[in-house]
C-alpha cells in the first residue's frame, strides 16, 4: 500500500465581496420629485421616463417627458425634498435649438449630454455639468437643422427612436424603433455636429436603408433599448418579447447568438415579457430589463441559456402579475421605465412615468463565495481534494492547481511551479451549501501543495490557501487488488514501480487467452493506476498480470453482470 503523510487544513474565508443581493419586491429606499412615497402629484416631474447618471462630474439627468425638459440634479441625491439646480429646455412644446417636444432618453459621455426628442433627433450639450438654465444645445444627431422634425431610414436619419445609450468606449446607441434596428456611432463626441454624423453598425438589418421587420435572430421589431458590457451588446427586441444579445458584434445585420425571452411569447411569467423597454448592466454582468410595471433581473446574463429565467423582480410581488402600483415598492408605467445604476453604491434607479417619480433601490449585502473547508486525504492511491462553501455568487468554478509539477511538467506552469491539474465547475450564485471534490491520479513520490482558483464569470478571481500531501519513496514493486471487486463492468488497477522501465499490464481469462492490455510503456518510478472496462466480456473469472523485467505480479478479478 502506498505511504502517503497528509496535512489537513480546514479553512474559511470569503471572496468576491462586491457584488450586490437583490430581494424580490424589494422596497424602494429613496424617491425624487415627489416629498414621499404615497404622493404622486405633477408639479415637480410629469412623466418622468429616463435617469441617467454622471457619477464622475457628480450630476444626474432625470428626463421630465410632459414638462418638455430634462433636469440636472446633484449626485448623490441630498436634501428633503431633492431639488433640480438647473434644466435643460424651455418648457415650452417647441422645435429649438433649447426646447423640446416630448422628450424621451437621455446619455452621457465625459460631461456632453445627449437628449433624445420625440422629433427623431438627439440634441447635445457640451460640459453639460456647468450649463446654466434653458441652453444651447452644441450639437444635432438627426437633423440638420434645429427646427427639423422629418423621420427616415439611412445612415444619418431615425424612426422614432426610444431609449439612447452610450458605452464605456464612448459609443452612442440608438435603438432605432420605426426603422426596427439598433444603429451604432463610434467615439460620437467627436462625430459632427450639424447632424451629418453618420451611424457605423446597424444590427436588425442587412444596411441603412430597409426597415423590415421580423421574428429572426437577424431581425429585430421595434426595439426600444440597448445596454452594452465589454463587447456584448443587448438590445430588447420590444414587439418580439425578447432580448438579443450580440457577442462583439462588427457587421451589419449580423445574427444575435443568444436571447432572453421566447420569441413572440407574451408574459410576464419569470421567463417572458411583455413589453421589455430600457436595459442596463451592472459591472458584474447582471442586467437589468425594464418590463411593463416590472424590473426583471438576469444575474450573469451572459452565461444564461436562451429563455432562461429571470433570477428578481423588483415592483411586483408575483412573477406573473403586472399591476400598476405605487407606495415605495409598485410602478405605475404601462409602457416603459428608464433605468441608471450606481455600481459603486450598488444603486439602481427606475423612472416610474405615471407616478411623476424617480425610485431608488439599494441592493443588500452579497452573497460572496465563501470556502468553509478544504481538505485532502488518501484512497486507494489517489489524492482526494474535498471543499465546500456556503454561498456563492458569480461563481464559474474552480481551477485546482498543485505544486511541484509531474514530470512532464503540465499545461500552465507557472514561475513559482505552480500548475492546474484539474477544473470542477462552479453553482453560479446560490445560498445553499455545496460539496466539491477533485481527485488527482497523477501522482510521484515527493511533497505536494494544493490550492484553489476561485474564478467567477467576469473573470475575477482569487487563491485559497494551500493543503500539503507527502507521497513516500516507492520501495518495491506491487500490483494492488482491484477495486472495487466483484466489479461491472469497470474497475481500477493500482500499482508502484520502484524504478523506471518498461511495463506492462494485462488482462487473461481462465484459459490464459489475453484479453486486455492496459499498460504497454516505460513508466517512471511511482504510483499508478489503470481502469478496466469488461463491458463486452462475460461474467467470470479473470486475471491482472504486471510485468516489468523478468518480476511479475498477478491478481484475480470476478467480473459480475
Amino acid at each position: 500500500m502506498i505511504r502517503v503523510a497528509i496535512i489537513c487544513t480546514l479553512l474559511y474565508f470569503c471572496i468576491n465581496i462586491s457584488t450586490a443581493q437583490w430581494t424580490n419586491n424589494q422596497n424602494a429606499s429613496q424617491v425624487i420629485g415627489q416629498p414621499n412615497f404615497i404622493t404622486y402629484n405633477n408639479s415637480t416631474l410629469d412623466g418622468a421616463i429616463e435617469i441617467v447618471l454622471d457619477v464622475a462630474n457628480g450630476k444626474a439627468y432625470v428626463v421630465d417627458c410632459f414638462h418638455y425638459r430634462v433636469l440636472r440634479f446633484a449626485y448623490p441625491f441630498s436634501g428633503s425634498p431633492i431639488t433640480a439646480e438647473m434644466q435643460f429646455g424651455t418648457g415650452a412644446y417647441i422645435y429649438g435649438q433649447n426646447s423640446f417636444t416630448e422628450v424621451l432618453g437621455a446619455a452621457v459621455y465625459n460631461d456632453v449630454l445627449y437628449i433624445l426628442d420625440n422629433g427623431h433627433r438627439i440634441l447635445r450639450f457640451d460640459n453639460a455639468s456647468t450649463k446654466t438654465n434653458q441652453p444651447n444645445a452644441n450639437g444635432i444627431i438627426g437633423q440638420t437643422s434645429y427646427t427639423a422634425f422629418s423621420s427616415g431610414t439611412s445612415d444619418t436619419k431615425f424612426d422614432s427612436p426610444q431609449f439612447i445609450y452610450i458605452d464605456g468606449s464612448g459609443n452612442l446607441w440608438v435603438p432605432d424603433q420605426g426603422n426596427n434596428r439598433a444603429v451604432k456611432f463610434s467615439d460620437v463626441n467627436n462625430k459632427p455636429t450639424d447632424g451629418t454624423a453618420t451611424a457605423d453598425l446597424v444590427l436588425g438589418q442587412a444596411g441603412f436603408i430597409t426597415k423590415v421587420s421580423g421574428t429572426s435572430t437577424s431581425s429585430m421589431n421595434g426595439p426600444n433599448g440597448v445596454c452594452v458590457r465589454g463587447t456584448t451588446v443587448w438590445v430588447s427586441d420590444t414587439w418580439n418579447n425578447r432580448v438579443l444579445r450580440f457577442d462583439n458584434p462588427s457587421t451589419n445585420g449580423v445574427a444575435a447568438n443568444g436571447m432572453l425571452g421566447i420569441t413572440s411569447q407574451w408574459g410576464p411569467t419569470q421567463n417572458k415579457f411583455e413589453m421589455p423597454s430600457d436595459l442596463e448592466i451592472d459591472d458584474n454582468g447582471n442586467l437589468y430589463v425594464s418590463d411593463m410595471n416590472r424590473v426583471v433581473i438576469f444575474l450573469n446574463a451572459a452565461a444564461k441559456a436562451d429563455g432562461a429565467n429571470a433570477d428578481n423582480i423588483l415592483g411586483q410581488s408575483s412573477w406573473t402579475s403586472d399591476a400598476a402600483g405605487g407606495d415605495a415598492n409598485g410602478l405605475n408605467v404601462n409602457w416603459s421605465e428608464g433605468l441608471a445604476i450606481d455600481n459603486a453604491n450598488n444603486k439602481l434607479f427606475v423612472a416610474d412615468l405615471n407616478n411623476n417619480r424617480v425610485l431608488g433601490f439599494t441592493a443588500g449585502t452579497a452573497l460572496p463565495v465563501e470556502l468553509t473547508s478544504f481538505a485532502a486525504a488518501l484512497k486507494n492511491n489517489v489524492v482526494e481534494l474535498q471543499w465546500s462553501t456556503a454561498t456563492e455568487e458569480n461563481n464559474y468554478g474552480f481551477e485546482i492547481e498543485r505544486k511541484p509539477l509531474p514530470t512532464p511538467p503540465l499545461k500552465g506552469e507557472g514561475t513559482k511551479g505552480w500548475g492546474q491539474v484539474g477544473f470542477v465547475e462552479g453553482s453560479g450564485t446560490t445560498n445553499a451549501p455545496k460539496q466539491y471534490s477533485f481527485s488527482d491520479k497523477n501522482i510521484f513520490a515527493g511533497k505536494y501543495s494544493y490550492r484553489l482558483k476561485q474564478i467567477d464569470h467576469d473573470g475575477k478571481f482569487e487563491y485559497s490557501k494551500t493543503v500539503e500531501a507527502t507521497a513516500a519513496e516507492v520501495n518495491s514493486f506491487g500490483l494492488e487488488q482491484n477495486y472495487p471487486n466483484p466489479f461491472n463492468p469497470t474497475t481500477v488497477i493500482a500499482y508502484q514501480l520502484p524504478i523506471t522501465n518498461r511495463i506492462t499490464l494485462k488482462v487473461y481469462d481462465v484459459i490464459g487467452r489475453e484479453v486486455a492490455t492496459l499498460v504497454n510503456e516505460i513508466k517512471e518510478a511511482g504510483y499508478y493506476s489503470a481502469t478496466f472496462n469488461a463491458s463486452k466480456l462475460s461474467s467470470g473469472v479473470y486475471f491482472a498480470r504486471l510485468q516489468s523485467g523478468n518480476v511479475v505480479q498477478m491478481k484475480k478479478l470476478l467480473l459480475v453482470k
